[in-house]
């Protein structure tokens, strides 16, 4: 049996809107356009990145580095946390790149790999930006609206998945800027008591071994199991082959977090604070099966905007706003009880 225990929460003075993790390191971007970092045994701020001007709407660390990358309006941004100085700002950002020309649209989500950034906009545009040359690129296949969830897929370094608000998964090799695959998630039916909620994907993460899942607006994840390493010989990744997903509700409302325990168990948020890890199995008689192990309710978080597990601590991390409308980060710790 999982047990999980939530710590201490930690408070911030705007919503909280964005979250990565680094070890023993969080980071969480605010709506008041500050990056305020926090250690995890720690209850006071760490370190502060301000005055970015605009929200900050998503966050990446580099692996094995003291770098964190920012997207805040059509800017993105990478700062340097290793110094004395407590309070960063703007002006010390390492690279500073606008990388939107158009102040109306704005930046979503972004994701990193060894050699690119790729970004989400409002326009549904997908882009990258090649952190050797500073080089903007955006891709030739683009979602009908907002575009907001990616990720890189493991093991495919010139392969990306992103997710919009036109209920379609594209998949795309951003090296050439072509299209590779797509899923259009607006077919399946949505759960009773969501009424007419369009299946809008929210949320996406990729496993370790190419098992892709996203969350939905209607309270729905969609498991695909497609691109999954040794189910068959794959040259090509498979994973938004409707064929081998399926849909599971989850929630009663969006689900607008999920993060990857490990390569068969998925954490997700529903956007009113409803926490579960759903554990997925497959077998050649029974299919896809899913199960729940895990499920609790945040504490202080009432309105979840971000969520970010690290599987090296195993902590799962919940950011949002509480009833006050103030910021509020959940640090979730688990163990195994027999």
């Amino acid at each position: 049996m999982l047990i999980g225990t939530a710590g201490e929460p930690l408070h911030g003075p705007a919503p909280f809107t964005a979250l990565a993790m680094s070890g023993e390191l969080i980071a969480a971007g605010s709506e008041d356009g500050s990056v305020r970092l926090y250690r995890v045994s720690e209850t006071r701020v760490h370190k502060a990145i301000r005055a970015f001007g605009d929200e900050v709407s998503s966050l990446a660390f580099v692996p094995a580095s003291d770098v964190i990358w920012i997207a805040s309006g059509q800017h993105i941004y990478a700062f340097d946390i290793n110094t004395e100085t407590l309070v960063l700002k703007r002006e010390d950002a390492t690279v500073q790149k606008r990388v939107l020309n158009d102040d109306e649209n704005v930046l979503n989500e972004i994701a990193l790999n060894k050699t690119h950034l790729a970004f989400t906009c409002d326009d549904g545009r997908i882009g990258t930006y090649e952190l050797s040359t500073q080089e903007v690129k955006f891709l030739k296949p683009q979602h009908k609206s907002v575009s907001s969830p990616l990720a890189f897929i493991p093991n495919r370094p010139r392969e990306l998945v992103s997710g919009g608000y036109d209920c379609t998964l594209l998949h795309t090799d951003f090296l050439l800027g072509s299209f590779l695959s797509s899923l259009d998630l607006s077919g399946g039916t949505s759960p009773a008591d969501t009424g007419a909620v369009p299946p809008f994907i929210h949320s996406l993460d990729v496993s370790p071994d190419g098992r892709i899942a996203c969350g939905l607006a209607d309270g729905r994840v969609w498991i695909g199991s497609g691109g999954v390493k040794g189910l068959g010989k794959k040259k090509k990744w498979d994973g938004l082959d409707e064929q081998q997903g399926a849909f599971h509700t989850v929630a009663t409302g969006p689900v607008v977090g999920l993060a990857f325990r490990d390569e068969s168990s998925v954490f997700m948020s529903s956007l009113n604070g409803v926490l579960k890890l759903v554990a997925v199995t497959q077998s050649q008689t029974e299919g896809t099966t899913v199960t729940i192990p895990w499920s609790a309710q945040t504490t202080k978080v009432a309105k979840v905007n971000a969520l970010a597990y690290d599987a090296a601590t195993h902590r799962l991390v919940i950011a949002g706003i509480t009833l006050d409308g103030k910021g509020a980060l959940e640090t979730w710790t688990f163990e195994n009880t027999q």
